[in-house]
């Protein structure tokens, strides 16, 4: 029971630790591949948010607030590359942060709104090149046991010209999934591909074995 009161009051511990590893396997190519079980996933998700916005609420502890309010900011940017929805629950829990402090909080106040424009400067960068790509599928290539693909994909950049690129996607107990480019060719290539077995791939006259 006490280590139960203990992770309660420290919430805020757990529901970071949870952002780090969102982070990390989505910044490793981690996807979902089941939508059911992504709505399920981001279900949790908001539970967990709304446990830790209860504990943060109630926490004294000042050392555990002065960590979240630097560290938050930090995740929350991370997490606009991945799902804009994750960072509600966080800029939640930043303003009950920004009210429970008594003192320097307009320099609180300040940094937030330092990492947030930055937030929103590097997310439209990355928005407006984005806006320029414009990709389609234009071959699929089935591995024999099902839990691989090969899709040829055209990539069109406008005036910058484009090309030609070859994704592996594998799936993972039909919930996750990672895409991995494994050849980049000019535009209008049209590369052979065909599966030799479930581990190899034959793209023209190169041969890939698959991990």
């Amino acid at each position: 029971m006490k280590k139960l009161i203990w992770i309660y009051k420290n919430m805020i511990i757990v529901y970071g630790l949870v952002l780090i590893g969102v982070i990390i396997l989505s910044f490793q190519g981690i996807s979902f591949y089941s939508q059911d079980f992504k709505y399920i996933c981001y279900g949790l998700y908001f539970v967990l948010s709304i446990i830790t916005l209860k504990s943060v609420y109630f926490n004294k502890n000042n050392i555990i607030h002065k960590i979240c309010i630097f560290i938050l900011p930090i995740l929350s940017i991370l997490l606009l590359f991945i799902d804009k929805l994750l960072i509600i629950p966080i800029i939640l829990m930043m303003f009950i942060l920004i009210l429970k402090k008594e003192d320097e909080k307009i320099i609180y106040v300040i940094f937030y709104i330092f990492i947030i424009l930055i937030g929103i400067v590097v997310f439209s960068i990355t928005t407006m090149f984005d806006d320029f790509r414009e990709e389609k599928i234009e071959r699929t290539y089935y591995s024999y046991d099902k839990t691989k693909r090969i899709m040829v994909v055209s990539v069109d950049l406008g005036a910058i010209g484009g090309g030609v690129k070859v994704i592996l996607e594998k799936t993972y107990l039909g919930l996750f999934k990672t895409q991995d480019n494994i050849y980049i060719g000019p535009w209008n290539d049209k590369p052979y591909i065909r599966w030799i077995d479930n581990n190899s791939i034959q793209i023209k006259d190169k041969v890939i074995k698959i991990e």
